[in-house]
């Protein structure tokens, strides 16, 4: 939502798999960094406004260790589709239609986390983790990930 809400033409987005440190430090994007801090620190002229305003970080399904940087000339994507998923406590699943009765799920939250399925050939799952303490019961955190036969996460 911060990229939509930046009305500047100048901004760039490089979505990306790993924790943010580790990435933005990493040797293969520490020249690009450098780049975009002579840009706008130094004023020094070094082409960054050529760089894809859009990048995304797209792992292969088969090998984790295999990336690729794809520029997109949008952010979100104009080719999304977006699909309502409805939660069933009742028997861990993800689906296209509300569930029918109401259920729960509890966990101890030192011990982890409850999972939902989607099932099926594109399997997705919905992970929820501990909420930690500093935040309140309605503040829920979630890890959404999508395997895909042809089109991976995004």
């Amino acid at each position: 939502n911060g990229w939509r809400k930046i009305s500047s033409p100048q901004k760039w987005l490089r979505a990306h798999r790993e924790f943010e440190w580790p990435d933005f430090y990493s040797a293969k994007y520490l020249a690009e960094l450098k780049l975009f801090f002579d840009r706008y620190c130094k004023d020094i002229r070094n082409g960054w406004e050529s760089t894809p305003r859009v990048r995304i970080e797209v792992q292969d399904r088969f090998d984790d260790s295999l990336c690729v940087d794809r520029p997109e000339k949008e952010f979100p994507l104009a080719r999304t589709q977006y699909k309502k998923l409805y939660l069933d406590a009742a028997d861990a699943s993800m689906g296209h239609e509300n569930p029918a009765a109401e259920a729960e799920v509890r966990y101890d939250a030192n011990e982890g986390e409850h999972v939902f399925h989607t099932g099926g050939q594109y399997e997705s799952y919905l992970q929820i983790p501990v909420i930690p303490p500093k935040y309140d019961d309605d503040t829920v955190f979630v890890v959404d990930e999508t395997a895909h036969p042809t089109h991976p996460i995004f």
